[in-house]
């Protein structure tokens, strides 16, 4: 395997780009009926793969519409549009171009708004989401093996596992996780990671990160992670006013104080706000022996506080 791995590495530096991608990817579905079948059954769950395919295009082309991947089975049509960084989209023409076809969309961001806008009209995936579902496969073909390891290499997929903090493993998995979520969007809310160097400290691990809405010349840049000391360990995501990273908020203290919160608890402090994750939900976090789980509490936390405290921007 070392002799794969090598290659791997050495591909992912020189042909990492979107069409890198998705010519790696057509060339394993040509070759490979296995991934041929996984990669349809990702995009598209109630295709029968049992059929025999009858095409499998790379940038099909009609008028001036050129989709990533064009399969056809039984004349029906199902087209695969690929986004590696760039966020030029094609919703609106390849509903007009191919209106019978059923449609899929893979990113390595997420979309917000748009994947509720055409949530019937596509299926919306990340590649992050595509490398997971290859790994639960249990997959033993080294191929796939080593394009498994491609992604993870061109897409800077951070892996997350179960998350035990009596185990340093525990922190880093943690830290993969903040590290994925403050490079998202929610809805129309643009969240970016912001370099610091308080990210870290002695007693607590995290990132800074900037959050704006569409539109908006208005942002804040909180905080997100772990503090941890010898009385116990907190997770929270901390808006400062005084350092002027979150001063919009400074008028806001009543409000944020009578915020309702599922999964959250507020604590004020002198020059800014504390937004902890609840005793109930970090018990539940702990007690779970499912890393899934873990992820949705986390993952859960984050997104409300960071819709509730958007509406001050």
């Amino acid at each position: 395997m070392s002799e794969i791995n090598d290659f791997i590495q050495e591909l992912s530096e020189r042909y990492y780009n979107e069409n890198d991608v998705s010519n790696i990817t057509y060339c394993l579905c040509k070759s490979c009926e296995n991934f041929k079948n996984l990669f349809l059954k990702f995009h598209f769950p109630n295709i029968d793969t049992s059929q025999p395919i009858d095409d499998i295009s790379r940038e099909f082309a009609i008028d001036d519409s050129r989709p990533d991947f064009m399969i056809t089975v039984h004349n029906k049509q199902y087209l695969i549009e690929v986004k590696l960084g760039d966020r030029n989209q094609h919703f609106e023409q390849y509903i007009k171009t191919f209106p019978a076809a059923e449609r899929s969309y893979i990113t390595n961001y997420e979309l917000g708004i748009e994947k509720e806008k055409y949530k019937n009209d596509y299926h919306f995936h990340t590649w992050a989401e595509f490398i997971e579902y290859l790994i639960n496969k249990d997959i033993q073909d080294e191929v796939i093996i080593g394009y498994i390891n491609y992604l993870k290499a061109v897409c800077s997929y951070l892996e997350v596992k179960y998350m035990n903090f009596e185990s340093l493993k525990g922190l880093y998995y943690f830290n993969n996780l903040v590290t994925t979520l403050v490079k998202t969007k929610i809805n129309n809310i643009n969240i970016e990671e912001y370099s610091s160097k308080y990210n870290f400290s002695d007693s607590w691990s995290g990132k800074y990160f900037c959050m704006y809405k569409d539109n908006s010349k208005k942002c804040m840049y909180p905080w997100f992670g772990i503090v941890y000391d010898d009385k116990g360990i907190k997770i929270c995501i901390d808006f400062e006013f005084e350092s002027g990273y979150c001063d919009v908020l400074e008028s806001k203290t009543d409000e944020i104080k009578n915020m309702k919160l599922l999964y959250s608890d507020v604590q004020s402090y002198e020059g800014g706000v504390t937004i902890k994750l609840s005793e109930r939900k970090f018990k539940e976090f702990e007690s779970t022996d499912k890393v899934e789980k873990q992820k949705e509490i986390i993952t859960s936390f984050f997104n409300e506080t960071i819709t509730k405290f958007a509406e001050f921007i």
